[in-house]
């Protein structure tokens, strides 16, 4: 029966048993061994323009490693090596036949082609992708590879968490060390609100016995949570409600239901903590953190197993790209140099999350010894003479959820009639790991506050505890949030924080 390669679902024909194994070397995937092939023995193509290459159905299976693949698809370009090397060129089909005694691509052509073979147009990078989605170590670029940085940068991927160890000569030449490619934000862009959460159905189950509300948020492939939707209606009396899945969205690889207290009054919290298969069908693209997969709708019975509210500042982002970074980078963006952040308002006797870091995957600062520089810059408009400003750094296993202290800056009284910056940095390292984990957290030099127009006005502050931070599961998925407060009931107005950095030092 003729099978018809027309999607990414179908991008490669594997014939071998599941217990094959792809090419590679110290848990590395050897990305050259995918470019190796050539198919010989195609149809003659005459003329330029939209056209069909076939070859003998035998020639298109090629072995990598252990297994075999049909290295051609839809979402793979394909290099034409002519012997005129002039008419040497790369297409990506249009459509893809493959079967008993069929093999056969059709694309647009810009040239003639009578003596040639077909390769990859990618180096391999683009079938190993796809032959291996879920790859349990990286992608290995040899010095000699052929492939380009822009063909890194537009692979397709079905987990953005794939990581690429590039050693490639014209890329790193006299480097000892490779540069790894990781998906990261392609633009300022964050994934946006879903809109207003639809009325949920009612069902039977063991809820305090009332009326609900709802509210939903997209998550994005890498974990980063956005801004939740405005809450639905409120139900009817009732013991379980079932919460629709917010429509598809580009960027949005999974979604999180949040339900509000009994009689629908109070901030909505998180569905459980952490959602379940019990709850609704748990996606498979984005695997950070337990969330919802997009299409399936959330059942919730029971009350709520824990206080995690929505975030208040989103990082999630809607488009992501292949980005070349000097050492291999966290599971998640750490990085916030994009102005994403939105003022908060006057702080006066208050408190406020401005920026969050993560979500970190279970067990990720699980290790003695770890340590971590996270540095932050940020502002305001005004200061009363008065007002203290308070920078903390917390933690939680649930965004908001029973947050865990790990440092506090004091800045002293300053008058501050205009703009004014704030700035410093955190060394965090892991004290104890496990259930019970704790952090020291200290800073790399004092944290400054100056007026803008005057830097010279400084005033310095330092974390000054004197022991270790209260304990947090480390072997759960860890947030981190930095949050502002006045503690004078002087007003500072328009605090805001303008980029954060994050990076592993051991």
């Amino acid at each position: 029966m003729k099978k018809t390669i027309v999607s990414i679902l179908a991008a490669m024909c594997l014939i071998t048993a599941a217990t094959a194994q792809a090419p590679s070397v110290g848990g590395r995937i050897l990305v050259s061994r995918y470019g190796a092939y050539q198919l010989q023995g195609g149809t003659v193509l005459a003329a330029s323009g939209a056209g069909t290459i076939s070859f003998n159905n035998a020639a298109c299976f090629v072995p990598v490693g252990t297994r075999s693949i049909v290295p051609i698809a839809t979402n793979i370009p394909l290099k034409i090596v002519d012997a005129t090397s002039a008419n040497t060129e790369t297409v990506t089909p249009s459509s893809v036949s493959v079967g008993a005694g069929v093999c056969n691509f059709t694309a647009t052509f810009n040239n003639a082609h009578a003596s040639y073979y077909v390769t990859s147009g990618t180096g391999g990078l683009q079938e190993a992708i796809l032959d291996n989605p879920n790859p349990s170590g990286p992608f290995l670029l040899e010095a000699s590879s052929t492939t380009t940085d822009a063909q890194i940068k537009a692979a397709t991927s079905f987990n953005p968490a794939i990581v690429i160890e590039d050693f490639r000569g014209n890329a790193n030449a006299g480097m000892s060390s490779p540069i790894y490619w990781r998906m990261n934000p392609s633009a300022v862009t964050p994934l946006s609100t879903p809109t207003p959460a639809a009325l949920p159905t009612t069902t039977t189950g063991s809820l305090t016995s009332n009326a609900y509300k709802v509210t939903t948020a997209y998550v994005d492939c890498l974990g980063g949570i956005g801004l939740d939707s405005t809450e639905s209606a409120a139900t009817a009396t009732t013991t379980g409600v079932v919460v629709p899945s917010p429509a598809a969205k580009t960027g949005a690889c999974a979604w999180v239901p949040r339900i509000s207290s009994a009689g629908g009054t109070g901030d909505e919290t998180l569905a459980a903590s952490p959602l379940t298969n019990s709850i609704c069908q748990l996606s498979t693209v984005e695997t950070v953190i337990p969330a919802c997969a997009i299409g399936s709708a959330a059942t919730i019975t029971a009350n709520p197993s824990g206080t995690a509210k929505p975030s208040v500042e989103a990082n999630a982002f809607s488009t992501y790209t292949l980005q070349p970074f000097n050492i291999m980078p966290p599971p998640v963006v750490t990085h916030y140099p994009f102005g994403v952040f939105v003022a908060s308002a006057t702080l006066n006797n208050s408190t406020a999350d401005v920026a969050q870091l993560g979500p970190f995957p279970a067990g990720y600062f699980n290790k003695l010894g770890g340590t971590w520089q996270i540095c932050m810059k940020g502002g305001s408009a005004t200061a009363v003479a008065s007002s203290v400003l308070v920078v903390k750094l917390l933690a939680a296993n649930e965004y908001a959820q029973s947050p865990v202290t790990l440092s506090t800056i004091t800045y002293p009284t300053q008058t501050r009639a205009a703009a004014g910056t704030m700035q410093g940095c955190w060394l965090m390292q892991t004290a104890v790991t496990g259930a019970s984990g704790k952090f020291w957290v200290g800073d790399t030099g004092n944290w400054v506050s100056f007026l803008n127009t005057t830097p010279s006005t400084q005033v310095l502050a330092a974390d000054a505890s004197a022991a270790a931070s209260s304990t947090i599961d480390l072997t759960k998925t860890v947030y981190l949030s930095i949050n502002y407060l006045e503690t004078a009931s002087q007003n500072i107005t328009v605090p805001i924080v303008n980029s954060v950095s994050m990076r592993q030092l051991q």
